[in-house]
Formats: C-alpha cells, sequence, structure tokens
C-alpha cells in the first residue's frame, strides 16, 4: 500500500526493490481496465526518483480521478518487471463481487 501525496508522489520502495529499479530508470505508464501499469522504458514519461519514490504524471492522476491522499495498492511482478497500482476506485470495484459472496449475499 502507498499513499499518493500531492505532487502525485507514492513511496513504493518496496515493490522497487522487488523490481529491481533504480534511481534515474525512465517509467512508462499506461491505463488498462481501470489499473495504472508502470514499466521501465527509455522513452517513459517520469524518472523513478531517489528512495524508490515514484511519480505519477497529471495526466495519469486525473484519469483515474486519484487525489491527494488517497491509498493506492501496489503490486510488483518480478517476472514481467510491471508494477501494477490499483486506484481506490478500482480497487472497490473489483473487490465488491467478492465481498458480496463472502458475506453471502445478504446484509446482516
Amino acid at each position: 500500500m502507498g499513499r499518493l501525496d500531492a505532487g502525485g508522489r507514492i513511496t513504493a520502495r518496496a515493490s522497487v526493490t522487488c523490481l529491481r529499479w533504480s534511481p534515474g530508470d525512465r517509467i512508462r505508464f499506461t491505463i488498462r481496465n481501470g489499473l495504472i501499469i508502470a514499466a521501465t522504458d527509455p522513452c517513459g514519461h517520469r524518472d523513478l526518483g531517489e528512495n524508490g519514490l515514484l511519480r505519477l504524471p497529471v495526466a495519469v492522476r486525473r484519469a483515474c480521478r486519484l487525489r491527494a491522499g488517497d491509498q493506492i495498492l501496489l503490486a510488483a511482478l518480478p517476472a514481467r518487471q510491471r508494477l501494477i497500482i490499483y486506484p481506490p476506485a478500482t480497487l472497490a470495484t473489483l473487490t465488491a463481487e467478492l465481498h458480496d459472496t463472502v458475506a453471502g449475499g445478504e446484509d446482516r
């Protein structure tokens, strides 16, 4: 989990360590099915910051309706060298059906 700050930065140190990304690596961001996919790319949008700080571009934040203070789920996929970022709204949608199933579909 990470928290988005006012400048669009997320501390992603543990995830970045799993991926073996380094400060200065260029990162490309793609939005797919409401998820943000980050990958290294020499022509990427942003440099990875010191201490594993990942800064999401404004366009990505707007498209995913992210705001300062939002909690974000980060999932590292080392075999694919990708970081999947789950915005709160997408995470809620993806888990709603599971929650309903676990709760037996009834309000209790």
